[in-house]
């Protein structure tokens, strides 16, 4: 089998038969399509059924709700392709999306970038997100700098190799909802030693959907941008990988952890202080580790290691 879609599902009942329904019309079909059901409340499970029983290459697999994260994990356990994909069940692909995946592959590598149309600027109105250069990078070093730099951290834009993701499936033991994708993608890097790019864009990503994780700030995610900065942290040293691009990618998740720690503040200081306490980033150690440019975030770095709470929260 060369494909393995994996589709991650929480009460989307909305959005099933629209991504569905977009890979199913087309004539391709040497692919599975993996459903986790992430302990849906709604409709989702039974939508998921009736579409399992229609279809031998669909399977469904009913899940406590543990996140988006962990149920692509599951996906990865299940899936048998030679190649996995990602698609979240809010989204939806072109009629040529299949074709162009085809065309990647010609080109052997270990991981594929790929375009993608996004709603971002009208809900109506899909355009490319941004423009890729056709290329093959094989060099460690290299592919590290295009990643880090491209900041293109998504996971339903890219092709990964099953048996890479299969064979480390224990490197993925961890709770993360809030930069999932990120977190994915780095731990794949480090068994990476070259990357395809191609500026097809047949994938739609919807934004700002009543499903997108992203829009459900909670007190937990500052722990999950603690843990991916740990991955990153961990990744400069395994891959012996220490450079200004790093330290500016590092930056920018810096700086969205600071933006969740003062969005959580002024919601509710006294249980987020609590909370950002026992998180691991807060330690003098980890706080040195992180360079920053950019004036405002030379201010956070600094209220953060004194704990001025107050203040943060109030910027």
């Amino acid at each position: 089998m060369l494909l393995s879609i994996i589709i991650p599902i929480y009460n989307a009942e909305n959005f099933i038969n629209k991504i569905l329904d977009s890979i199913l019309i087309r004539n391709f079909k040497d692919y599975e399509i993996i459903l986790i059901n992430d302990g849906s409340n709604d409709k989702s499970k039974d939508i998921c059924d009736e579409y399992s029983k229609k279809y031998g290459y669909i399977s469904c697999y009913h899940i406590e709700n543990r996140g988006c994260f962990k149920a692509r994990v599951y996906g990865i356990k299940k899936s048998k392709g030679k190649y996995i994909v990602f698609m979240d069940v809010d989204d939806f692909i072109n009629e040529d999306y299949f074709e162009n995946i085809l065309l990647a592959l010609k080109k052997k590598a270990d991981f594929y970038f790929l375009n993608n149309k996004i709603n971002k600027y009208n809900k109506y109105k899909f355009i490319e997100e941004r423009y890729l250069e056709n290329k093959f990078i094989n060099n460690k070093k290299d592919v590290y700098d295009y990643y880090f730099s491209s900041a293109s951290g998504a996971v339903w834009n890219k092709i990964y190799l099953g048996d890479i993701l299969r064979e480390n499936i224990n490197d993925f033991n961890v709770n993360i909802s809030i930069g999932d994708d990120y977190y994915i993608n780095l731990i794949y890097l480090k068994y990476v030693n070259n990357i395809c790019i191609s500026n097809t864009s047949s994938y739609n990503h919807v934004v700002n959907t009543s499903v997108s994780i992203s829009n459900k700030i909670r007190q937990e995610n500052i722990s999950d941008l603690d843990t991916l900065l740990e991955a990153i942290f961990n990744f400069r040293i395994v891959a012996s990988y220490d450079t200004p691009i790093l330290d500016k990618y590092i930056e920018q998740r810096f700086e969205s952890f600071c933006g969740l720690v003062r969005r959580n503040l002024k919601k509710d200081r006294r249980d987020t202080v609590k909370f950002l306490k026992r998180t691991r980033l807060f330690t003098l150690d980890n706080l040195n580790k992180i360079k920053v440019t950019k004036i405002k975030n030379k201010i956070y770095k600094y209220l953060l290691k004194y704990r001025l709470w107050n203040i943060l929260s109030k910027l």
